[in-house]
């Protein structure tokens, strides 16, 4: 009797130690569309090795910002897949002292086999090839999320890349454009309803779909070619912000804690997480390019201790 109120005591033990291994603290993250498949396997991993759970939200970056400045609404990390939009609608209205850039993205023509003259286009024709007749090109709502406006400066800069006059027009024109969501554009891809889209890498490697890659000088990736981009912008009202104009810049992912935090420590955890060395690797499968030092924009010296190491303070992004 004696051994099994042991055994009974100890297999308790064993329960409650394991009951103990997660925390009770539930962080509550934001997120873009096009970062969301990539964070539901890192957070998987991060519950792992801190045992701390995430509630993530997909959403567009504007609204992401209006819910913390307008409303006051808790949340403990926010991530946005255009850096501005922290700097402008979060550091710009004392909503978040910092932003640290920490991943990149590039814009390509994504496609399937099933595509209409998908064997013989290039990154030198593929303009001309979207542009013929009875060729179908979809565009996602430019208001709801970066990818969507960030495809049509791609148009832009490919007018200008290949000195074709009225082409971004045209494609905007005959575009399936029903307002639609990043992803449902892929899908309408892979269910044949069109055949090209401008898209992010990174979706293009998550859904299998076969992509070109365009010219550095209009694929929104290197910095080096800001004095073409200078002149392309898009004009537009994105959800939840104030702000009505985008200018071709680079793509960066950005994250930032903002005011409204309720467990900081634990976020700065998440933070520290999503700049390391085992985080990439999870991101470089999904099709996003590391920065090795992110770049930190807005008051660095207000950047928690435990992130400083390894960042680089942010003058000049393109």
């Amino acid at each position: 009797m004696r051994r099994l109120a042991i055994f009974l005591v100890t297999v308790l033990v064993m329960v409650m130690s394991t009951g103990l291994a997660y925390s009770e603290t539930v962080l509550k993250v934001t997120l873009p569309k096009s970062y969301e498949a990539v964070f539901t396997e890192l957070a998987q991993n991060f519950l792992k090795d801190e045992g701390i759970k995430i509630r993530m939200t997909s959403t567009c970056s504007g609204k992401a910002a209006k819910e913390v400045k307008d409303y006051g609404m808790y949340i403990d990390l926010v991530i946005s897949a255009d850096y501005t939009i922290i700097d402008e609608e979060l550091i710009g209205n004392k909503f978040a002292d910092w932003n640290m850039l920490f991943a990149k993205n590039e814009m390509v023509l994504g496609y399937t086999n099933k595509s209409k003259h998908g064997k013989s286009i290039t990154a030198s024709n593929w303009a001309k090839t979207v542009s013929k007749k009875g060729v179908k090109f979809a565009l996602s709502a430019a208001g709801d999320e970066p990818c969507g406006y960030r495809a049509m400066l791609v148009l832009q800069l490919a007018e200008k890349y290949y000195n074709m006059p009225g082409f971004a027009k045209g494609i905007v024109d005959k575009a399936l454009y029903e307002k639609k969501s990043d992803i449902d554009v892929v899908k309408d891809l892979t269910s044949n309803k069109v055949d090209y889209i401008v898209t992010y890498k990174s979706y293009a490697i998550e859904h299998g779909l076969k992509y070109l890659e365009l010219p550095k000088e209009i694929n929104l990736f290197s910095a080096r070619y800001a004095d073409i981009r200078k002149d392309v912008a898009v004009d537009f009202k994105m959800k939840g912000m104030d702000k009505a104009k985008f200018d071709a810049s680079c793509i960066y992912y950005s994250m930032t804690i903002p005011s409204t935090v309720q467990h900081r420590p634990e976020a700065v955890k998440l933070v520290k997480y999503l700049k390391s060395d085992a985080a990439a690797k999870v991101m470089e499968k999904h099709g996003f390019f590391i920065i090795c030092s992110p770049m930190v924009t807005g008051s660095v010296d207000k950047l928690d201790k435990p992130l400083r190491a390894g960042t680089v303070h942010a003058t000049r992004l393109n």
